[in-house]
């Protein structure tokens, strides 16, 4: 239930900031850059997701090996 919650969460965060990003009235070369902006931050929170599941599967393997 939890990853369905989660998946949920995560899937509206990005479609709504699409959605504004769309919306915005702006000039499209701002809107370029800020749609950039938000895929390198898309990039970035799986890369710490990634980061800390490793730390706490290292954690819990030398927690079990000692």
């Amino acid at each position: 239930m939890w990853g369905l919650v989660v998946w949920d969460g995560f899937a509206l965060s990005i479609g709504l900031t699409a959605w504004g990003l769309y919306r915005m009235g702006l000039n499209p070369t701002y809107k370029a850059f800020l749609g950039v902006s938000w895929l390198f931050l898309i990039s970035t929170v799986f890369t710490l997701a990634k980061t800390l599941r490793d730390a706490h599967e290292a954690l819990l393997a030398e927690r079990d090996a000692g």
